[in-house]
């Protein structure tokens, strides 16, 4: 449930703005009945940035769609081999076009 203030009421109780925006949710700020900002916290700021960040990621986007739709399986990190680079492996299941391999570091 999100919180408001009037600018007015925002600059005489700012610190509390501030404490209820640690809180998690955003905090709205009203003038004249209409929302015209928001306040929210460095976390939450954070993790826009990073959910923006990975919805640019057209090569994350695919990977996720080809999932969705059931065309990936995915084998644990302890079934690999050992002399297997230690990241998860995505092997396509029949039919589908097979992944192309990461490049290595």
């Amino acid at each position: 449930m999100s919180t408001s203030y009037s600018i007015a009421a925002g600059q005489k109780s700012f610190p509390k703005v501030i404490a209820d925006s640690e809180k998690g949710d955003p905090i709205a700020i009203d003038r004249h009945g209409e929302t015209v900002a928001y306040v929210i916290s460095k976390a939450r700021f954070d993790a826009i940035l990073e959910t923006m960040e990975l919805l640019s990621n057209t090569e994350l986007i695919e990977t996720l769609r080809r999932d969705q739709a059931g065309l990936t399986t995915w084998t644990a990190l302890d079934a690999l081999d050992d002399d297997a680079s230690p990241r998860t492996r995505r092997v396509l299941k029949k039919g589908a076009a097979k992944a192309s391999k990461p490049a290595r570091r």
